[in-house]
């Protein structure tokens, strides 16, 4: 599905979240939702 939607919408680079290690690009602990903004404002200023 995310390599569908990156062709559709013809993005260069995608970011995953979740809270399972390994399985996401970016690892988040339950609840700490403060984490996914630092990450989302740090790969938006690149």
């Amino acid at each position: 599905m995310n390599s569908y939607l990156k062709n559709m919408l013809n993005l260069q680079k995608t970011v995953t979240f979740g809270s399972i290690p390994e399985k996401y690009d970016v690892y988040i602990e339950e609840g700490n939702v403060n984490k996914v903004v630092q990450v989302l404002k740090k790969c938006m200023s690149r």
